[in-house]
């Protein structure tokens, strides 16, 4: 929460100086108050796709429960805008997003659903050196 982590006296001059607020979370927070628009995000655990750890490792991420509420999952609060914004990029899944990214992002080409299984799959070694992204935390 950036008003914890920063303080609030440098965080509320910055959102109420703001001209548009667009938050995406999974709880309402304070920052919620500052928000003109607040979409409600589905948690890890309500949610199907991947995450990359801090070593660089890509996992799959599979929903236990569905959204509460009118929470959507990340890639679809994504696609909803994207598509509001006119764009074409017609995501149906989780899976789809990934191979987007794979496609578009170097450390993520040659990974899929299929090859990240059960245990998923270190990034692109020499895509990620190259982009200053190591496997030892700093």
């Amino acid at each position: 929460m950036p008003r914890r982590d920063l303080g609030r006296e440098r965080v509320e001059p910055a959102l109420e100086a703001l001209d548009l607020l667009v938050l995406i979370d999974i709880q309402r927070s304070e920052t919620a108050l500052y928000a003109d628009i607040l979409l409600p995000s589905a948690s890890f655990a309500e949610t199907d796709g991947t995450f990359t750890n801090h070593a660089g490792r890509v996992q799959r991420v599979r929903r236990a429960f569905e959204p509460a509420g009118e929470a959507l999952e990340g890639w679809k609060l994504l696609a909803t805008l994207l598509e509001k914004l006119g764009d074409d990029a017609a995501w149906g899944s989780a899976e789809q997003v990934f191979a987007a990214l794979a496609k578009e992002a170097p450390p993520f080409a040659g990974l899929d659903y299929g090859t990240l299984a059960e245990r998923g799959a270190p990034l692109s070694a020499s895509e990620t050196s190259a982009q200053g992204i190591t496997s030892e935390p700093k």
